[in-house]
């Protein structure tokens, strides 16, 4: 397993002044690179065992572990059972044991076996053997299959654990071969606890921390430690975040306010508030519900109203019906009259028929008889046309007698109907202007207290923002000072602050771990300071863990930092540093003011670095170097787009090399712009590039050329 820093480290140096070990075996110590041979090399608890299977590896761990007293390296097969197996060598070092590649395609799809060797296996309880009674010893199991081995120990060897480390599947298939529970259950029926599992640079393989509690008064001290490391969790969390969104922040101020009292006050306040609105609205309902009824009482009107209509209705109707008699007693008329012309007609026909009888009858006799029978004739006649009068006069009269009733109540019931819908409309307009004027009121009341209300939750968000910058500044300060005292006691040096103007710890764990992999040749550096300090002792430590001769320094190309530094103050304080720190032979510090350089993209202030340039170049020669280049100056307020010349000017002068170019504050909307300056810079000259980002607090671009 490389060496990579993991979130169990901090757990086992609170758990070292808890339950102090006495004896610590670590089965699968690899080369001794590893975290756990590190943190031990750290602390060197006293008695220490390694083991390692593997040939390679063991030889190396010996040599690294040579001066610390009282560790013992063992090149044994640990399996549960004593007796005779395969070990397979692997072409990755750290998965190496007794499973087959087969069994862990899931890990590592394209693992192959480099040899097979027939070993005797010795039980893990036999390099255990703690006397009776005795406790107080720590177990890390960095190999498969972890959970079996410790499940395999009897009672006494159990008994006599206090912390134990094991290798843990992750993934979502566990491979069978693995043999790993659930994690909670099996801990806690060997009679541990499970503190925290981590992942490592696999993700799906990390590491399980359980924790034997054998002193009841512990339980409150590791809560507490829990508690703080949670916390702590949360801080790193938070400052990995390089924007926060609004929604994000009130998450975290809704954290806060169980714990600021000035938050519980503005939220008392507020909530005051909000009863002072529920009221409003309260008294804004009541004022509906007036505004109901009274609507209530409209429609019954309008009901009222529209029964009203129905008698205008009725009227219409009597008015069609009289229309009807009228005309019925038109048509009446016109049938007297014309019945009275026909008989007038037939009068004056029947005369003139008797004239005629008159002229042709000549007999006195015969003009008598004519005579009778014309006066007949008109007295009938006379009688029909005075029974028709009589009967037209009649029709007349009822009809006349009937209209100025009807008339009378058509006007009554229009009066009536008019006045009705006047009274309506009057209470409609009444009712209209105490709504509109209860509407105004409301509404001129809101938008009096509205931004009043808004101008408090502004002053409560700013001061619950000052409040939490100042808890997460402080609670950085904490940490990073408790890790300096930790630092100080286990190896007498203590750590720079890695917080406020320097490089954060994310970016620094990041260029170390880029260091290990990589084992660049050169190191060039825009802008000094912790990072300085950081390159030059993992170049130390690099060196004393491979056996490389001191002669190292007097070589540019033995991984030797080049740091260009134009501000005199930081020029200074980082020389100060590295002597404080003895690693100022590591680093060749220049003095680089700024100067005007361009380009087609602009003028621009940079580091006065050219010549710098052309001699590291002619001391690499022709062999093609590994060079890192970290981009962190200069400022961004120096000029627009300030940090774009560090490449032109590496790549003008080492682009034959392979290089790769970090740039720090990645994450800010100017350094953006500045590497889409680079991508063009890099297609006009045909340079491929592999371009990666990382979460961090201010965010990471790397480029490899």
């Amino acid at each position: 397993m490389t060496s990579t820093q993991t979130p169990l480290i901090g757990w086992l140096d609170h758990l070292k002044q808890l339950t102090p070990p006495q004896h610590v075996v670590l089965v699968g110590a690899g080369n001794g690179n590893g975290p756990w041979v590190q943190w031990l090399m750290g602390r060197d608890p006293g008695k220490v065992t390694l083991i390692e299977g593997d040939d390679a590896p063991f030889a190396a761990l010996q040599a690294a572990t040579a001066q610390y007293a009282g560790w013992q390296c063992r090149q044994l097969v640990v399996a549960a059972d004593a007796g005779t197996q395969i070990f397979h060598t692997n072409s990755v070092a750290a998965e190496s044991g007794l499973l087959a590649p087969e069994a862990l395609q899931a890990l590592w799809p394209n693992l192959t076996i480099r040899k097979t060797q027939l070993r005797e296996t010795v039980a893990l309880g036999a390099v255990l053997s703690p006397p009776d009674g005795e406790h107080g010893h720590w177990l890390v199991i960095d190999c498969w299959p972890a959970w079996p081995l410790l499940q395999g120990l009897d009672r006494a060897a159990l008994q006599a654990l206090d912390v134990v480390v094991l290798r843990t599947w992750l993934g979502g298939n566990e491979p069978n071969a693995l043999g790993q529970p659930d994690l909670a259950e099996a801990a806690h029926a060997l009679g541990f606890k499970v503190l925290e599992t981590a992942s490592g640079r696999h993700p799906a393989v990390g590491h399980t921390l359980i924790w034997r509690d054998r002193q009841p008064t512990m339980a409150s001290v590791l809560a507490n430690v829990a508690e703080w490391k949670h916390k702590s969790d949360e801080v790193v969390a938070r400052l990995a975040t390089a924007e926060l969104t609004a929604s994000a922040l009130e998450t975290q101020l809704a954290q806060q306010r169980t714990a600021s009292e000035t938050a519980k006050a503005e939220i008392a306040a507020l909530t005051s508030q909000a009863k002072v609105q529920t009221t409003q609205a309260q008294q804004l309902a009541a004022a509906l519900n007036v505004a109901e009824h009274v609507n209530t009482k409209h429609e019954q009107e309008l009901a009222q109203a529209q029964a009203a209509t129905h008698t205008a209705a009725h009227v219409q109707e009597l008015e069609a019906r009289l229309e009807v008699m009228c005309s019925q007693l038109h048509d009446t008329h016109e049938l007297l009259a014309h019945g009275l012309k026909a008989v007038q007609d037939s009068a004056q026909a029947q005369a003139a028929q008797t004239t005629a009888l008159i002229q042709q009858a000549k007999a006195p006799g015969i003009q008598e008889q004519l005579l009778r029978q014309l006066a007949s004739q008109q007295s009938a006649l006379k009688d029909v046309e005075a029974h028709m009068l009589e009967r037209f006069d009649t029709a007349l009269a009822a009809h006349q007698a009937q209209q100025p009733d009807i008339l009378t109540d058509m006007k009554r019931m229009e009066a009536a109907h008019s006045a009705h819908l006047q009274r309506v409309e009057a209470q409609l307009g009444e009712m209209n202007t105490k709504l509109q004027a209860t509407s105004n009121n409301l509404v001129e009341r809101l938008a009096q207290q509205l931004p009043k209300q808004q101008e408090s939750l502004k002053e409560a968000e700013g001061r619950l923002r000052n409040d939490f910058n100042k808890g997460m500044a402080n609670s950085v300060q904490q940490i990073e000072a408790y890790v300096g005292i930790q630092n100080f006691m286990a190896t007498g040096e203590s750590l720079t602050n890695f917080h406020g103007w320097p490089i954060s710890p994310d970016i620094g764990l990041f260029l170390l771990e880029r260091m290990q992999s990589r084992s660049y040749d050169l190191i060039i550096e825009f802008g000094s300071g912790t990072s300085t300090l950081l390159f030059a002792k993992a170049l130390v430590v690099q060196a004393r863990t491979r056996g490389e001769p001191e002669s190292w320094k007097a070589h540019l190309l033995s991984r030797r930092v080049l740091t260009l530094e134009h501000d005199l103050n930081y020029h200074e304080s980082t020389r100060q540093l590295l002597a404080a720190n003895g690693v100022s032979d590591s680093v060749e510090l220049v003095h680089t003011p700024l100067v005007d350089w361009h380009d087609d993209n602009g003028t621009y202030l940079y580091y006065d670095c050219d010549a710098v340039l052309q001699k590291v170049a002619a001391a690499l020669g022709p062999e093609k170097a590994r060079i890192l280049v970290l981009v962190d100056g200069p400022p961004g307020a120096t000029c627009a787009n300030a940090r774009y010349p560090a490449v032109p000017h590496v790549f003008n002068r080492l682009a034959r090399h392979h290089i790769d170019v970090v740039l720090d504050d990645a994450g800010r909307p100017e350094e953006k712009a500045v590497i889409e300056l680079w991508r063009q810079f890099w297609r006009k000259r045909g340079i491929r590039v592999e371009e990666a980002t990382a979460v961090s607090e201010k965010g990471i671009y790397e480029a490899r050329c």
